[in-house]
């Protein structure tokens, strides 16, 4: 990772620069503990058996009391050019929670596709849910603070990941 700020190198100054290094060696070597093993055993609590007990200390573990999900979807108003191409919806914790917990009481399956980190802190997973009524691959890329999810935002291509990527970094310097 450290490699990745030398090409901006001859933009800081070498007191940044050696704060950034620092920072960077620190969180990868010393305090970074990856979440995909967490990511991976509460997926597997939705093994496609219908429950009516929620792994509530499992999803504690995994997600942040201040947790939310940001779903990004097209704006149909745009292409009037009247109104912003990407609408927002924020989805609290407490509903991601309901919804789960419907999810575990059809018997849904989930299966994670994989899960890679895309920067410090960020994460990419892309799932696979299926049960009765509905069956669909879900993107979404988190990011991880104290070793808990505390935001997710839903993707659906390489250009959203970026998007994620940026505005992750934008509001994390705020």
């Amino acid at each position: 990772m450290v490699s990745h700020i030398h090409g901006v190198a001859h933009c800081l100054n070498k007191s940044t620069y050696l704060a950034i290094s620092i920072h960077i060696v620190y969180y990868y070597y010393i305090s970074h503990v990856s979440i995909e093993p967490l990511i991976r055993q509460y997926a597997t609590a939705f093994d496609g058996t219908p429950k009516t007990s929620f792994p509530i200390e499992l999803f504690d573990s995994l997600f942040a009391t201040t947790f939310h999900i940001t779903k990004e979807e097209f704006n149909p108003g745009f292409e009037q050019k009247l109104e912003n191409k990407w609408m927002h919806t924020i989805i609290d914790r407490a509903q991601v929670k309901s919804t789960h917990e419907a999810y575990m009481e059809k018997g849904t399956s989930l299966t994670l596709v994989h899960c890679n980190e895309i920067g410090i802190g960020l994460v990419d997973c892309e799932f696979m849910l299926k049960n009765s009524d509905e069956e669909t691959k879900v993107r979404l890329v988190f990011t991880i603070r104290d070793h808990k999810i505390v935001h997710a935002k839903t993707v659906d291509s390489s250009t959203a990941v970026l998007r994620a990527q940026v505005g992750e970094t934008i509001w994390r310097s705020n």
